[in-house]
């Protein structure tokens, strides 16, 4: 679109609020820090009657060493 100068309208991308998001579907919403905060949410989860959603983030340096790939 910048070389053949035309407008660059609604194609800046972001990474929305999945927290929010999923609140704002009646979903539990945690951001996980630590693999026993995973260990311990996944068995959350399981107990309660509605989706969860467990937010990672990709470069979570939890995982270094964990012998996660």
């Amino acid at each position: 679109m910048i070389a053949s100068d035309i407008p660059t309208v609604g194609v800046d991308l972001y990474t929305p609020d999945f927290q929010m998001i999923a609140t704002g579907f009646g979903c539990h919403a945690v951001q996980i820090e630590s693999l026993e905060q995973l260990s311990r949410e996944l068995k959350e989860a399981f107990k309660r009657n509605r989706p969860t959603l467990l937010q990672i983030d990709n470069d979570a340096a939890m995982f270094s060493g964990a012998g996660v790939t």
